[in-house]
Parts: structure tokens; sequence; C-alpha cells
């Protein structure tokens, strides 16, 4: 099963198991409800409303639900219409922890990060980290079916607040999967997927585990690969425990801005032997392009291998 079908049928069974969670936005039950993401929404419990394209005010009517003590979940087609929310997702943010009402109820803003190519510059934002560091919310990205299962789960109808997004590029790939995985850090979900060496590892973010995933056959080096979704990344002992064990690091991720929280962690613990690989911006971002993270995997060989 591909990526949007799997998240889709897994949307559908947590909400038919919680009663009383109100689902809003743009067309969310009509036309393509969102490229597959809310397809046949109707026939779970949930109150579902459609509504007009207004980000500011829907962002705020989600924190209202949330004082009166009202579950509820909105549904935004692309990143970066939370700009126009940040109002709502920075101040009446904090005057509702400074009043001790963000456990009232759950909210959590379900987007789509468009990055599938092609697109206009505007729709090409993808900065979940500055998101993070400016909202201090956590932000949970779904790359594969393990994180589906988790967050899912966990996360989406949890008393808070928190953001839930996934890769527009993964909609029509088969989701990623794993027989075996470990999970290191439960806040975090920091999972590692693939372990075949205790002195190399790959650190992905954002989406980028599927480029590692694409193109392993091209890295002859023996390396363990671990994933990040939580882009609010909290600093706890089981991460860096884990980091301490490796020689090298090799941190990817696809987002356009740098993990500045984990960055800072690498530099706290003195890991020194780290290569960083990041969307750098060019003019060739204010055009419509391919929109692909442009990795050496020669290049990760023999940083591993020196």
């Amino acid at each position: 099963m591909n990526y949007i079908d799997t998240l889709n049928n897994k949307l559908l069974k947590k909400l038919s198991k919680n009663k009383k969670i109100i689902c809003f936005g743009q067309n969310i039950n009509t036309g393509s409800s969102f490229m597959g993401m809310t397809k046949n929404i109707n026939s779970t419990n949930c109150k579902i409303i459609n509504v007009q394209d207004s980000e500011n005010l829907l962002t705020g009517l989600g924190f209202g639900m949330m004082i009166n003590k009202q579950n509820s979940i909105y549904f935004l087609k692309q990143q970066d219409f939370l700009f126009l929310g940040m109002d709502h997702l920075v101040n009446t943010l904090n005057l509702i922890k400074a009043q001790k009402l963000d456990k009232n109820a759950s909210y959590t803003i379900f987007f789509i990060t468009t990055d599938s190519g092609y697109e206009g510059p505007q729709s090409r934002i993808n900065k979940l980290s500055n998101l993070a560091e400016l909202t201090d919310l956590d932000i949970f990205t779904i790359s594969t079916k393990e994180e589906m299962d988790r967050i899912i789960k966990n996360e989406l109808v949890k008393k808070g607040i928190r953001l839930i997004t996934i890769s527009q590029r993964l909609f029509k790939k088969p989701v990623i999967f794993f027989k075996k995985n470990k999970l290191i850090d439960s806040k975090n979900y920091l999972t590692e997927y693939i372990k075949l060496s205790n002195k190399n590892l790959i650190f992905s973010s954002n989406f980028s585990i599927s480029y590692i995933l694409e193109n392993r056959k091209n890295i002859n080096t023996k390396f363990t690969l671990a994933n990040l979704s939580n882009q609010n990344f909290i600093r706890t002992k089981k991460i860096i425990d884990y980091l301490k064990k490796f020689k090298k690091i090799y941190f990817i991720t696809d987002s356009k801005s740098l993990n500045s929280k984990f960055l800072k962690l690498l530099i706290e613990i003195k890991k020194t032997k780290v290569k960083i690989k990041y969307f750098e911006e060019n003019s060739k971002s204010l055009y419509p392009n391919e929109d692909i993270l442009d990795i050496d995997y020669k290049e990760i060989d023999l940083f591993f291998k020196k």
C-alpha cells in the first residue's frame, strides 16, 4: 500500500474510536479530500465542519475550542499557510499557557509539507525547525509506517497542542516499512531502523530518511540509521547516551532550515566528527524546481572510511 492510503486508513481508525472530536478545515470531506488524506472522514464519529480559507481565524478557532474543553483537529492544506496563523500560534498560545488552559482539551494542526517539486516559492516553505523555535510546540513528521502507528495513536488526540505534518513527495510511493525497529526515545520519536555498525551513524530528520533508503546501495560502508520525528528536539539523557556511542555522525535533513537544537546538542557533547547535509537556499529556490535534496553518497562513504 502507498504512503497516503496507509495514513488515511490509520487516521480513520483513530477518529472512529474517539467520540466528540471536531475536524475542521477547507473542504476536508469534498473534492480531493486533501489529496486523499481525509478521504471517507464522514465514516468516522467526528463532527466535520467545512470552512472558508481563512487561516488566522481557523487557527484561533482551535484555541477557542480548547479553552472550552472541546477536542479538535484543524486540517490545513500546506505548511506555508501556518504563517497566516502565527499570531495565534505565538501570542494566543502564550496566553493559554499562562492561564494553564492548554491541557483543557486536545488541539492538533494536521498539514501537508509541499516538498514534491515544481511548486512556487511560497508553497515550498518546509521550515519546520523555524516553526518549532517560534512556537515551542511539538512538530511531528511522519515518514514511515512505524511513525504513522505511533504518532497517530499517541499524539493525534492527546491533551495539549501539537502540529503533525506529512510529506507530499511520499504520497504515491510505497509506504516505508521495517520489520524490525527500535524506539530510542519516545518523547522525540527517535527510532533506529538499521543497525549495522557501532561507530557510524546516519541521523536523519524531517523527511530525509527516504533519500537514504532509496540510495542505500550507493553507500558501501556499514552504518546505523536513526530517524528523528519530533522537530522540536527535546534534550534527553537517552539521546545523549545514544549519540555518544558513535564515533562519526552524518546528519541529514531535507528541511530548509537547520535543526539548531540538534546542532547545539552535538556541540554540548563535544561530537566533532560530524557532517551535515541540508538544503542550501539560492536563487533557484525562487522558481519552480525539482526540490530534491542533492546528496553525494560517495561523500558519505568517504566520511565514514576516513
